[in-house]
């Protein structure tokens, strides 16, 4: 039996990658095309898990393919096609397919790139280019024409390719919005949902039926896993009904082009009374504007984020703020710093815009059942374009960042960020407006392109505070307890969903009419407060000083609480060693000590971490050593009763117990 190595080796021989496809001609890996490589290491490995699979080659990198199609079950032969028109196919390299049909490859022209489609040129005939692939019959005995010559595509083929291209350019632009949210692949539970939403898409932008069927056609036979029925795509293709995107009044037409025509800021500070003006809501102004200035909303984003209406009138945030924290007391069981923290950090979500830093809002319990996940699901209904996630993956969070910018809210956290050291660099990243960029290789041509990640994050977990370092300390940890027998707390699903609605409403009023406020407030930061700390509460105390009516005091006594509660669980592994060789100093009251005592002293206590320290063993003389490198401090000849064993003098850790131990006490003692 020849295998998928065999097969595949004289290919990458030639330095062509390829990849793994079942006899489905689907792709056996993760990541389909875009997994091709020449590497004979990963070729084996796909080959033992995989012997029979057939060698696929991605296309558009230089070259496409003319596939020519022949099924006599469902009547299809592109050769007939190809006579009929009178297109003649040159002597270009020719692969014959499986079932007697062929691969023409052709060179892409300079300056053209080539994508792919089915049936748009001729019945029977696809492209295959960026974004596509073919398999390599000849890899598996299929046979050859024209080896070594790849031509020039024909006039008539690329006139043929540019003319569909005209007719769908709003569909590929639509098919590409959707592809960000779908991703490569539209699974079997989403295909019907995602073509309806790509065909009303397609509708909107002015495509004809017969051209949205087209479209919809090659998507299903491109993306869906398993395709569907051509017959039910053709359904979905007709029971989009026509959209009317503007006013039949040409007098709120002429308005509707007016407000179009001013800038964003200026048309923020008049949309709402002209809504009301108009008689309609907010958000159904808003997407008219967006139409007339060719702003079309993806149908994607509106569903995944629903308009807000901003309140009609001026909101008093003190009586706002009140209410927040009555709702969040309502239905979760808390300390008063943890209500008082939430309500800020989620008026200060509105504000994203003027802010520079976004602090991670982290809701920590002991236990389970301590309301953790209600807590993260109130935070949601109170934030702009909330995105809740039991996971997520890295590429998912950089894309819908950039192309919604949501308020992301991630459950058990201690399990997503588990060895994903990714996903938290790009959690980190998105703490601070000036390093909230990060630059991945995207596309067939693996193009650099920098993505924006900066945005408000709540994330809820069990000892979440002892994550990563990195990121708790770009946090705002609240802290949850599990109720007593006589403490209540109302379920969210008997709620009223207009209680929330009216409470976002209110929000996005108030952010509305601070945003200069919030934009240039230098809020007064308690000096216990550490320099990482005080950059995660500043958008909060701004938010609480533009409210005023004592909020800023109940602010920063709140923060003073809570940063003392989370000290300790933030200090690194090496302050707490610092910290134990000082107290091992202390109590002996001596100056010099052996490293064999020392490593004797910390090890003792087996609850300590150095008990356990190496894989559950002791630590060690070089896990010591290497861990009080990192401040400067070596191990030296030490006198000691005569004797000079290796170990530390006291004065030794002068400078790092100052640096690291000695600051100032958070709760102000």
């Amino acid at each position: 039996m020849t295998t998928f190595a065999q097969c595949a080796a004289p290919l990458t021989a030639r330095g062509i990658a390829v990849f793994p496809c079942g006899t489905d001609k689907r792709p056996l890996t993760r990541h389909g095309f875009k997994a091709a490589t020449a590497d004979s290491a990963q070729i084996d490995v796909w080959s033992a898990a995989h012997p029979d699979a057939l060698v696929a080659q991605p296309t558009g990198r230089g070259s496409f393919v003319l596939d020519v199609d022949v099924d006599t079950g469902k009547g299809v032969d592109g050769f007939v096609t190809l006579r009929a028109n009178g297109w003649d196919v040159p002597a270009t390299r020719t692969h014959t397919t499986r079932r007697g049909g062929a691969h023409y490859w052709f060179r892409v022209p300079e300056g053209m790139t080539v994508g792919c489609s089915a049936g748009k040129i001729g019945t029977g005939l696809d492209i295959r280019g960026t974004g596509g692939y073919v398999i390599r019959w000849d890899a598996h005995g299929g046979e050859v024409e024209n080896a070594n010559d790849v031509l020039d595509a024909p006039v008539w083929l690329l006139d043929a390719i540019r003319a569909t291209g005209k007719k769908d350019d709003h569909s590929a632009k639509a098919a590409q919005s959707l592809s960000q949210v779908a991703g490569s692949e539209i699974a079997e539970g989403g295909r019907n949902a995602t073509l309806a939403s790509l065909a009303g898409s397609m509708r909107r932008r002015g495509m004809t039926p017969e051209a949205i069927e087209a479209a919809l056609l090659a998507e299903n036979a491109e993306k869906c896993v398993p395709p569907l029925d051509d017959d039910e795509v053709r359904t979905i293709a007709r029971s989009i009904g026509r959209y009317e995107p503007t006013p039949s009044n040409p007098a709120d037409e002429q308005t509707i082009m007016r407000l179009a025509a001013l800038a964003p800021i200026d048309y923020d500070r008049v949309r709402v009374e002209e809504a009301e003006r108009l008689g309609i809501r907010v958000s159904t102004l808003d997407s008219l504007v967006a139409q007339a200035r060719g702003e079309e909303e993806e149908s994607a984003g509106a569903a995944l984020f629903p308009g807000v209406d901003s309140w009609p009138q001026p909101v008093d945030g003190t009586a706002l703020l009140a209410e927040i924290a009555d709702t969040i007391r309502r239905f979760i069981v808390c300390d008063e710093e943890t209500v008082i923290a939430t309500a800020l950090w989620c008026a200060a979500a509105w504000l994203v815009d003027v802010v520079n830093v976004c602090p991670i809002l982290l809701i920590n319990a002991p236990e389970k059942a301590c309301g953790k996940t209600q807590l993260l699901t109130v935070v949601g209904k109170l934030v702009p374009r909330a995105l809740q996630s039991a996971g997520i993956s890295p590429a998912a969070v950089y894309r819908v960042i950039e192309k919604y910018r949501p308020t992301l809210l991630v459950d058990e956290i201690e399990t997503v960020l588990r060895d994903n050291e990714e996903l938290r660099g790009l959690f980190n990243a998105g703490h601070s407006r000036d390093s909230a960029l990060v630059v991945r290789c995207v596309g067939d041509d693996f193009e650099p392109t920098a993505f924006r990640v900066f945005g408000f994050k709540a994330v809820a977990g069990i000892n979440a505070d002892r994550l990563a370092e990195t990121v708790t300390s770009r946090a705002v940890v609240v802290q949850l307890r599990r109720k007593l027998p006589g403490e209540n707390a109302d379920r969210l699903r008997a709620v009223d969903p207009g209680l929330f609605a009216d409470l976002r409403a209110k929000l996005a009023r108030w952010a509305s009419d601070h945003t200069e406020t919030i934009r240039t407030a230098r809020p007064v930061l308690p000096d216990a407060l550490g320099d990482r700390d005080q950059d995660n509460w500043e958008p909060l105390l701004a938010v609480a000083d533009a409210v005023g009516d004592q909020w800023g005091d109940k602010a920063r006594a709140a923060v003073l609480t809570l940063c003392g509660q989370a000290g300790d669980a933030r200090r690194s592994a090496g302050a707490e060693l610092l910290a134990d060789i000082r107290a091992a100093f202390d109590v002996r009251k001596i100056t010099r000590i052996a490293m064999a005592d020392l490593l004797t002293t910390l090890t003792y206590d087996q609850e300590s971490p150095w008990a356990t320290w190496r894989h559950g063993q002791p630590m060690n003389a070089r896990d010591l050593g290497k861990l009080l490198g990192r401040y400067g401090i070596k191990s030296k000849a030490v006198k000691i009763c005569g004797e000079s064993p290796k170990g530390y003098d006291l004065d030794q850790f002068t400078d790092a117990f100052a640096r690291y131990l000695d600051i100032p006490s958070l709760n102000g003692a």
